[in-house]
């Protein structure tokens, strides 16, 4: 029975010290992610993103160059809106030569993935089960309805940018909802706010 005990407490002991290292590591991944973002250090950032980020971006580069405007219309607001961002600011040239990494360095360098607003952003309580994680994010130093989510490959974690997607989604259709104006309307503005240019109405057509 002593036996027993003396194991059972040797395993809880152990979920709290890998919990409390998960939690570190988790937090210094995330601090050396916004540095680099912060830093315009593209591919730095990109050494910190999981599978899924990459993917993600994957898609959105097959968006850029083949979809049409009806393919674009049915996106999710944010995906439309990345399309539209790239294809205003970036030449043929470029787009026809990005791959899953050089278009996320380019989103980087142009500020297209919300450095102004990381830079408010620190994580709050830190919750690991096995190799994911899942961190509540401080936003103005109050708590937020976001979260990133973490994932271990066994060796490092790496955050999934994409896990902040579903309340940012929400939190830009509040806001066009309230502008009054139609989701394209909204967006075509705050393009050409952005980079201070007329947007082309070929933003809206497939590159192949």
């Amino acid at each position: 029975m002593k036996t027993s005990i003396i194991t059972f407490s040797f395993f809880l002991y152990s979920v709290v010290v890998f919990s409390q290292n998960a939690t570190e590591a988790i937090q210094e991944v995330f601090n050396n992610y916004k540095a680099a973002i912060m830093a315009d250090q593209e591919t730095k950032a990109i050494e910190y993103m999981d599978t899924r980020t990459l993917d993600y971006y994957k898609n959105i580069l097959h968006l850029v160059i083949y979809a049409d405007s009806l393919t674009l219309d049915a996106q999710p607001l944010l995906d439309k809106f990345t399309v539209l961002n790239i294809r205003h600011i970036a030449t043929k040239k470029q787009i026809l030569a990005f791959d899953d990494k050089s278009i996320i360095a380019f989103t980087i360098k142009n500020g297209m993935m919300g450095k102004n607003t990381l830079e408010n952003f620190t994580l709050g309580k830190i919750t690991v089960k096995d190799k994911t994680a899942k961190a509540q994010l401080i936003e103005n130093g109050k708590k937020s309805e976001k979260f990133y989510n973490f994932y271990s490959d066994g060796t490092q974690w790496k955050i999934d940018y994409t896990s902040i997607f579903p309340a940012e989604e929400k939190e830009t259709a509040d806001l066009i909802k309230n502008s009054g104006k139609t989701d394209n309307e909204f967006m075509i503005g705050i393009l050409e706010i952005m980079s201070e240019k007329k947007v082309s109405p070929n933003i809206w057509k497939n590159i192949k």
